[in-house]
């Protein structure tokens, strides 16, 4: 259950008995097992391996100890950036409906869906 992988990470990460990488790997074996949406509910959360607090994935420091969010998993990088755009200048995550970054400005490149719709108007 999600408990049960949830208290064992907490204790491997406070007794520091395996590594970040060790832990992700058996934590993605681990969670073929799991429902779909509870294996949402843990990519969207990371523990902390200095305090064991369980922050938000969008927190880059743990919000209780200031320690810095260890390297994401591609699930979590995916969960992360969902429905968001990465701007090429300046790597803000801005949102998906989003035409120009809101940062610096810089133009998202086109979907595929609106460079069919570019090209049919310019053939009108």
């Amino acid at each position: 259950s999600e408990a049960r992988v949830l208290s064992e990470v907490r204790r491997k990460l406070r007794d520091q008995t395996v590594t970040l990488p060790e832990l992700q790997r058996s934590l993605s074996r681990e969670a073929e097992d799991i429902p779909t949406e509870d294996k949402l509910k843990m990519l969207q959360v990371w523990g902390c391996g200095l305090c064991t607090f369980e922050n938000q994935l969008r927190d880059e420091t743990c919000v209780m100890c200031n320690n810095l969010r260890p390297k994401l998993s591609e699930e979590q990088e995916k969960v992360l950036h969902k429905g968001k755009w990465k701007c090429e200048r300046c790597t803000y995550l801005n949102p998906k409906h989003e035409k120009t970054c809101e940062v610096c400005k810089f133009k998202r490149p086109l979907t595929k869906e609106e460079e069919e719709e570019e090209r049919r108007k310019s053939e009108e």
